[in-house]
């Protein structure tokens, strides 16, 4: 394992980007390692990261300034530089808590989607910022009844030819074609169009609830390419992802993919996929490549390890069946606990993925590898990132188009977090 130990970056503070542009310019305009400061004191946590048009970052963030959660977006130019910090909080106010979960960029700005605590309920909440940083617009997600108030928390949202498909959770019960009544933690999903932020007007309900006896988690959904044709026998349009707490023996927690329809109805039951069937399997981020979406997340399996599922429509020709299914899953087998949190494209059939290495209550380190299409761990791969004495942990991973890798996480010195960017090669390699 090749280590990339970071108390090269804590000295003197060098690389921290909430000082002037002009004090902490990298020493390589390709690779580098910053940590962020947030708009108040306090802890900071990196969530999500994407490219941008003009060749620069952005990241969301979630800052925690005396008990209160705020969604930080941090704009930076191609080496990092920070050239604008927008802060939630501005604009819903110091009181209102909300925590980053997912970016993606539109024509006429930035989406982010958050979770909203306000007077100890819990919505999720679209914002939409401009190019400069600027509040322009916001939808609030409520999924409540007449017969009551529920929580609602958001989990990803992502851009297809029909709009922004958001996907969450919501303790909101739900009632399935037998008429039994569903409690527990259930999916949902919504259409939005990026324009006015507004419900899809052509869909019957504004939201779509799913769910089974026990808890189901959701970590994200796509619309598929062919939105001519949808795909499948049942003619799928958007696929939700995410992992299931049955509460029975054996592997209690299981990953599942759904189905829906262009009109939201429902195209199958939940599928679940064991990578393997005596141990917890907990879903962390998925990601699409074309029409085929890859899972990562961790697996109960000699402590904790990384556990990746790639989601593909498999037509049957001899047997005339057809459906999303598995082609591939497995194990990526780490010497020490880590999980798998993040994984992104970087050539056909090579994925980068990222997860947190955890030794202790007060070391654990950001992994970062390039695996194959069988998901197997290649040369010069694996690097680490952190040191003896902090806690790094990984947020997101993303490749740029020139092959460079990004990953955004957390890192916490001395008891304080910031966020931390790494910058590297397309194999890892940084040339500080």
């Amino acid at each position: 394992m090749n280590k990339r130990h970071l108390c090269m970056a804590v000295i003197g503070l060098g690389l921290w980007a909430c000082d002037t542009a002009e004090n902490i310019r990298p020493r390589n305009d390709n690779f580098f390692v910053k940590m962020y400061d947030g708009v108040r004191p306090g802890n900071q946590q990196g969530v999500d990261i994407i490219a941008t048009a003009d060749g620069g970052l952005l990241i969301a963030a979630t800052g925690d300034s005396l008990g209160t959660k705020e969604m930080l977006l941090i704009k930076t130019d191609k080496r990092g530089n920070e050239e604008w910090t927008y802060s939630a909080a501005n604009d819903l106010g110091t009181g209102v808590g909300t925590e980053a979960k997912s970016i993606v960029g539109l024509a006429d700005g930035y989406l982010v989607g958050c979770t909203l605590n306000n007077n100890q309920v819990s919505r999720s909440v679209l914002l939409k910022i401009s190019f400069d940083g600027l509040f322009l617009d916001s939808a609030l997600i409520t999924t409540d009844t007449l017969a009551g108030v529920f929580n609602n928390t958001l989990a990803k949202v992502t851009l297809g030819a029909s709009g922004i498909l958001v996907s969450g959770q919501t303790d909101r019960p739900i009632i399935d074609i037998n008429g039994n009544t569903i409690g527990g933690i259930n999916g949902y999903v919504a259409l939005y169009d990026p324009v006015s932020l507004e419900p899809d007007p052509t869909l019957q309900n504004s939201i779509t609830y799913f769910g089974l006896e026990g808890n189901d988690y959701v970590v994200g959904g796509y619309e598929v390419n062919d939105v001519v044709n949808s795909i499948g026998k049942d003619s799928t349009r958007y696929l939700i992802f995410g992992h299931s707490d049955l509460g029975t023996g054996g592997a209690a927690r299981k990953n599942y993919y759904i189905g829906f329809k262009r009109d939201m109805s429902s195209t199958n039951e939940f599928v679940h996929e064991d990578v393997n069937e005596t141990e917890d399997q907990v879903a962390h981020h998925v990601t699409r490549f074309g029409d085929t979406f890859v899972v990562i997340g961790e697996i109960a399996q000699s402590g904790q390890q990384i556990f990746m599922v790639e989601w593909k429509f498999r037509a049957n020709a001899v047997t005339g069946t057809s459906d999303w299914q598995s082609l591939l899953n497995g194990v990526v087998p780490t010497a020490d606990n880590t999980a798998g949190i993040g994984v992104a494209l970087q050539n056909e059939n090579s994925y980068i993925i990222v997860g947190t290495m955890e030794f202790s209550e007060i070391h654990s380190e950001i992994y970062l590898a390039g695996v194959n299409a069988n998901f197997r761990v290649e040369s010069p791969w694996p690097q680490t990132f952190g040191t003896n004495t902090s806690t790094y942990r990984a947020g997101a991973v993303t490749v740029l188009a020139d092959g460079s890798i990004v990953v955004v996480g957390t890192a916490d010195l001395e008891g304080n977090s910031k966020v931390v960017v790494i910058k590297t090669g397309p194999n890892g390699e940084m040339t500080f």
